[in-house]
């Protein structure tokens, strides 16, 4: 198997990333969908970047890169665990001047790559991201809370492109699907922060929005790109897991953006202890009521509490300390 080391290839134009841990089940279809691309095959590359995985990651990706040939598929194990560890080393094995993220558990369209490299090419972009649609392998089940579509990945700001800059709201893109100049990442400071994001089976996130958000406070332009689309597999089971991390992700955000001090971090440990107790209360009171919607808004708001309550605590014991 060919183990990545950066290296200059010319005729490569964009790398086509996947990081991976222990997905080997879902991770043949990635890959199958960016050796489809509608891409002149030697103008990109695809790598799968495997962070410690111990099922059959490395296997699977040897059995693609002798299924696809004329595709140049790289494996690359990364030991530092994380996700954002992961991308950093894959935007530094990549040889393409433009690095393109999709999710383990996603697909891209055929002409994915295509058209993030053309509007690259036409919009001087430092980052593009496209909409993500949501596979259900079938229908939505009713119960489903629409309103957290965001958190299994869904994104669409609709069929125009967008330069996120200029907008007041919808200035954040998906971490399934976004790519970026090359260079920013390996030589400019917009890394992936490593101390918040996916680790193993932890679900905290965050980490491609910081890099978004700083790219928009430095003036980089920042594109939403309607035909770069990616659907993105429904894993049901981690609706209340998400919601936990979506809550324990804020804190850490604020405390790399030095927004949060010790002295603040107490207060809203206090603040998110209370909220998250009085919603409690709330889905006990409308569930005896027979008011589902009520109970279940509860619910999942109280998640997000007790999550950033968890983080908060940690903090504090750890006497994390921001001048």
């Amino acid at each position: 198997m060919r183990i990545a080391h950066h290296q200059t290839m010319p005729d490569i134009k964009i790398s086509a990333v996947i990081c991976t841990y222990n997905r080997a089940e879902y991770l043949g279809r990635a890959i199958e969908s960016l050796a489809h691309q509608d891409l002149d095959s030697a103008g990109y590359e695809i790598i799968v970047v495997d962070n410690n995985s111990t099922d059959n990651t490395a296997q699977l990706v040897k059995n693609s890169i002798e299924a696809y040939p004329s595709i140049q598929i790289r494996y690359v194990l990364e030991t530092e665990q994380g996700l954002s560890a992961a991308r950093n080393r894959g935007a530094h094995e990549a040889a393409g001047n433009y690095i393109a993220y999709v999710d383990d558990d996603a697909r891209a369209v055929q002409g994915w790559l295509s058209s993030l490299l053309a509007s690259f090419l036409k919009l001087q972009a430092a980052c593009i991201g496209g909409p993500v649609n949501l596979d259900w392998e079938g229908d939505p089940p009713k119960w489903f809370p629409f309103r957290y579509l965001s958190l299994f990945t869904y994104l669409d700001y609709g069929p125009e492109v967008l330069l996120l800059n200029e907008q007041a709201k919808n200035r954040y893109l998906q971490g399934a699907n976004m790519a970026f100049r090359r260079d920013l990442i390996v030589n400019d400071g917009f890394m992936f922060s490593t101390n918040i994001g996916r680790k193993k089976n932890d679900l905290l996130s965050g980490e491609e929005t910081e890099v978004i958000d700083r790219l928009l406070e430095a003036g980089q332009p920042v594109y939403y790109l309607p035909d770069a689309l990616v659907w993105h597999l429904v894993l049901r089971q981690y609706l209340f897991r998400r919601l936990v991390a979506n809550g324990a992700t804020q804190p850490l955000m604020d405390l790399n953006k030095g927004t949060m001090v010790r002295n603040q971090l107490a207060r809203h440990l206090l603040y998110d202890v209370r909220n998250g107790c009085l919603c409690l209360a709330r889905m006990v009171v409308y569930s005896l009521l027979l008011r589902r919607e009520k109970a279940e808004n509860n619910l999942y708001e109280g998640l997000r509490y007790y999550g950033r309550a968890k983080t908060e605590r940690r903090l504090l014991l750890e006497g994390v300390c921001v001048e």
